[in-house]
Parts: structure tokens; C-alpha cells; sequence
């Protein structure tokens, strides 16, 4: 039965000449698996590399913020977004877009580190 569409199975042709599918590779037939490259190392964080020595030497660091207030404390965890500081006593948590430098926490009298003018 023919809905005037497309002719019934039957009365279909049949395809002659080079069909769509690919020909299978000469020898056996079996096709060898293509090799993966493998993934390259992801390039390393400069942040995140300093932010993991301070946690596990447990000193202090001081963050300097982009309103150019400085925290000193240390570092009790840190994410993607924000670390958490242990600041004389109390936990902060700062988040990583409102810091313009970390650096080591200089030594008790040794004052912020910056030459004079």
C-alpha cells in the first residue's frame, strides 16, 4: 500500500555503486583502534602552590587587601573563592577577589617588608 510518499518496501530500488559506509581496512577486515593522546598537565597555580606550603608550615602570612588593609594570620583552609584565616584568635574568611598580594609574614620587628621613600 502506497501513500503516494514514499514507494512501499518492496518497490523500493536497491542502492548499486559505493555504499556510505566506510570500507574496512585491507588484511583481515579489522580496523586498529586509534591511540589517545594523552592529556598535557594542568599548568600550575601560582596561588594555590603558595596557599598549600603556608597551610602546611602552618606560619603566618599577610594578605594585603584591595583596600589596602593587611591581615596577618594563618591559613586554616582555602577554596577556590576564599580563604579562611586564623586572625589573632578569630576565624576570616576573605574572599580571593578582594586581595591585591600574599607574602610571607615578616618577622616580629622587621616591619612590612616595604622600602622606605
Amino acid at each position: 500500500m502506497s501513500n503516494g510518499l514514499h514507494p512501499p518496501l518492496r518497490e523500493r530500488p536497491q542502492q548499486t555503486g559505493p555504499s556510505s559506509k566506510a570500507a574496512p581496512a585491507p588484511g583481515n577486515g579489522i580496523s586498529k583502534p586509534v591511540a589517545a593522546t594523552p592529556k598535557p598537565p594542568p599548568p600550575p597555580e601560582p596561588d594555590r602552590t603558595f596557599l598549600v606550603r603556608a597551610l602546611n608550615s602552618g606560619n603566618p602570612i599577610q594578605v594585603i587587601l584591595t583596600n589596602g588593609n593587611k591581615l596577618v594570620g594563618k591559613i586554616i583552609i582555602f577554596g577556590m573563592f576564599s580563604i579562611g584565616l586564623e586572625v589573632d584568635g578569630q576565624d576570616v574568611v576573605v574572599y580571593k577577589h578582594s586581595i591585591d598580594m600574599l607574602a610571607p609574614a615578616p618577622a616580629p620587628g622587621q616591619g612590612s617588608g616595604q622600602a622606605a621613600r
